[in-house]
């Protein structure tokens, strides 16, 4: 189910996980990046990483009692939690039925999230990436310093 918009939404995620490691580095010391991997994963997210299409098509699936087997645990949580807010939604607004759930759905994906729904060895990978890459950005302005 994913495509380039679910490519970039992860693109994006890891963007975003990385850019609230940074923040909460200033307020925070971890003993090792697997730890702080751990903590920052079950942090709020500023949104849903997947797209509003795959959402839809999720929900389809989920309605007639047929998601696909590869759906992973945090794959699996974050559609329940999804799931979730729809129905509470529609409760709330039963107006909101009557639009199309390309609509409803890009309205739940871009809320905020309660946690990044993210798998601990990957998010170990995303915060060794991003610091390598900060170190390099430094490294480079450091040489354009001295060069200047």
């Amino acid at each position: 189910m994913a495509g380039h918009r679910d490519t970039w939404l992860k693109e994006q995620r890891d963007r975003d996980f990385y850019d609230t490691y940074a923040e909460t580095l200033k307020t925070h010391t971890f003993v090792c990046v697997k730890d702080a991997a751990d903590k920052i994963r079950k942090m709020p997210a500023p949104r849903f990483y997947i797209s509003s299409s795959s959402l839809s098509k999720l929900f389809l699936a989920l309605d007639s009692g047929r998601l696909p087997r590869s759906l992973g645990a945090n794959a699996m949580r974050r559609l329940e939690e999804l799931d979730r807010r729809r129905k509470e939604l529609l409760a709330e607004r039963p107006e909101l039925a009557d639009e199309p759930r390309s609509r409803l759905c890009e309205r739940l994906v871009s809320a905020p999230a309660p946690e990044f729904y993210i798998v601990k060895g990957y998010a170990v990978k995303v915060l060794q990436k991003g610091r390598a890459r900060a170190q390099r950005e430094l490294a480079e302005r450091y040489r354009r310093t001295r060069n200047d």
